[in-house]
């Protein structure tokens, strides 16, 4: 049986690329979202990106505890054709991983900080979901240690710089 995980990317219209397989892993990984005005010009690999994406998270939507989730907390923002306010699909997206994670991994405090606050200029809500980030025992789960170190030294840095990203 093959692996659901793993997915058939078919080759960019035009391109000398074949066909080839890619674990769902190394999506997220190298996708990043950008900004909307620039995302159909410059990528036109973004409606496969997002099938992948949503097709990932309706084989498993609590993959690597809540990994899909957190992605999808800062693409809501620039995804383009979602009905709804994508504010809103970002914070559903940031309580179910922060739900299948336990509150445990600091990755969907900082992001939904970065993009949602600092999108919504909401300085009370960016240094709280930074400091709530930063009141996670990195040792608590070992297997999310580093994860979680690395995350907090990000929370570290966007407070540092609070008042060039949040207007007062």
């Amino acid at each position: 049986m093959a692996d659901p995980l793993v997915v058939k990317l078919p080759p960019v219209v035009n391109s000398p690329v074949p066909v080839v397989t890619a674990p769902l892993p190394t999506v997220f990984k190298f996708t990043v979202p950008v900004p909307a005005d620039t995302v159909r010009l410059a990528f036109p690999e973004v409606p496969i990106t997002e099938a992948l994406i949503d097709r990932a998270l309706e084989l498993n939507e609590a993959w690597d505890a809540g990994a899909i989730h957190t992605f999808l907390i800062s693409y809501e923002l620039v995804r383009q054709g979602q009905k709804g306010d994508p504010v809103a699909r970002s914070q559903a997206h940031f309580d179910r991983a922060v739900q299948l994670s336990g509150g445990q991994l600091a990755a969907p405090f900082v992001v939904m900080a970065e993009s949602v606050a600092v999108s919504r200029q909401d300085r009370k809500q960016f240094e709280s979901l930074l400091k709530q980030a930063l009141a996670i025992d990195v040792n608590a789960k070992p297997d999310w240690r580093l994860s979680n170190i690395v995350m907090q030294q990000r929370a570290r840095w966007l407070l540092s710089r609070t008042d060039e990203l949040i207007a007062q």
